[in-house]
């Protein structure tokens, strides 16, 4: 991944973040300073330019299509029907469905003269059975989206606000001075296409995933229906599908034959859960398997033990290099030896297989001990570490970078509460004699 510089400014309780993003980065700070509202917008902005953002508006462009289809067999279907029983009606939806189901079944397509004889054709045959202001504002929506298809630059914008939306349930706290910049490319607000000049050819990874708790695993412990589930927000069933595997069915091995991914990382997170998690098709749900050979559903499993899986899963589920991960507060179900090896793995992935994160945290030790193992494995130049830190006269916060040297003082703030604890157990002491 080429490097990211990836500026905030004045959104939710974000006054201002400036941050360039290196192979690991860390963002520490209290609760409700911002961190999840970054990590949403990084990943919307990630996400819009992969095959899986491309598959995000091809669904939308169905779903167009399924309104119009609604529309017209209420509106039309009967009429015709009723006089005439045209044949030509029947070809309207026939044609119509032919066209989705392109999109419904395909990531790409660049035969578009075509589509737009056939939607031409379209056009005209219901303009003379219907005169309709709803079937115009339909058509006229589909048709846009799909003129987008052959504009990369538009198309990608697009699916990044329409993402934004989804990740904020269309509740994005913003004002006129409101702004996100990628790399010199400056989104204003309200989000249109008329105030972007997003320029994404000169940034792409293969595969972004947003993990923000182990209980994903829970949501849904079953396969969503058509691998679509609308109870979930866009990352959540992102994540959902990509941890089931073309391996279900087979908990008695790990997969060390997937390509670009490093074996000893493989087998070290094995030996962190002493098991394997898998998906099995016909109790369709995740299973975890001890080395053992005792089994339970994962919903009876230990958080940490889900926490150190899902990377497991996305391993075994051949994760590609040059990807991205996103995690909020991985350590907090971890015991703090387990803490110290889950910072090792991120080291090591980033190291070795060229992933990169981005990683909200509170724990000192957890922090520590990625700055340890980056140094450990040479990444240390390439690990960034920030803090937020609450703007004067605002409910806002700055994003603040922690040079390597003045680290120390960012442990010290996230281990101030031990001082309160030895203040008031010292009390307590004085009290007794």
């Amino acid at each position: 991944m080429k490097n990211l510089n990836f500026k905030i400014n004045n959104i939710g309780s974000i006054n201002n973040a400036d941050l360039d993003l290196g192979k690991i980065n860390i963002i520490s700070g209290v609760n409700g300073s911002g961190k999840t509202t970054s990590s949403k917008i990084l990943y919307s902005y990630l996400v819009s330019n992969t095959s899986e953002g491309i598959d995000f508006h091809n669904r939308y462009i169905v779903n167009l299509f399924d309104k119009l289809l609604r529309f017209l067999h209420i509106n039309i279907e009967p009429k015709i029907e009723d006089k005439l029983n045209d044949e030509n009606n029947n070809d309207i939806f026939r044609k119509l469905r032919y066209i989705a189901e392109i999109f419904r079944n395909y990531y790409f397509f660049d035969d578009f003269d075509e589509i737009y004889m056939i939607l031409e054709e379209i056009e005209n045959e219901v303009e003379k059975k219907l005169n309709s202001k709803r079937f115009n504002a339909l058509f006229n929506n589909l048709k846009n989206n799909l003129s987008m298809v052959e504009n990369t630059n538009k198309r990608i914008n697009f699916i990044f606000h329409k993402l934004l939306n989804n990740e904020f349930n269309e509740d994005f706290n913003f004002n006129d001075s409101s702004y996100l910049i990628f790399n010199d490319n400056k989104f204003s607000f309200p989000l249109n296409e008329s105030n972007t000049n997003g320029n994404f050819n000169n940034f792409h990874v293969n595969d972004i995933f947003y993990i923000e708790t182990p209980y994903i695993l829970d949501f849904n412990n079953k396969k969503p229906i058509n691998n679509r589930n609308s109870d979930l927000l866009f990352h959540q069933e992102s994540l959902i599908n990509n941890l089931y595997s073309s391996n279900s069915n087979k908990s008695d091995e790990l997969y060390f034959d997937i390509p670009n991914i490093n074996e000893n990382t493989l087998k070290k997170i094995n030996n962190i859960i002493n098991g394997n998690i898998y998906y099995d098709d016909e109790q369709r749900s995740f299973i975890y398997t001890s080395d053992i050979g005792y089994q339970c559903n994962i919903k009876n499993t230990a958080a940490g033990i889900k926490t150190i899986g899902i990377l497991q899963r996305l391993l075994s589920n051949e994760l590609d290099t040059n990807s991205f991960i996103i995690m909020d507060e991985p350590e907090v179900h971890l015991h703090p030896s387990w803490q110290l090896k889950l910072a090792e793995i991120i080291v090591l992935l980033s190291c070795e297989n060229n992933i990169n994160f981005y990683i909200n945290s509170h724990s000192p030790q957890f922090i520590e001990a990625i700055e340890v193992y980056s140094r450990k494995y040479g990444l240390e130049n390439d690990t960034n570490f920030y803090f937020t830190k609450i703007h004067e006269n605002s409910y806002q916060y700055d994003f603040i970078k922690v040079e390597k040297q003045n680290l120390h003082l960012l442990y010290k703030d996230l281990s101030g509460s031990y001082s309160i604890i030895d203040e008031l157990s010292g009390k307590f002491l004085a009290d007794d004699f």
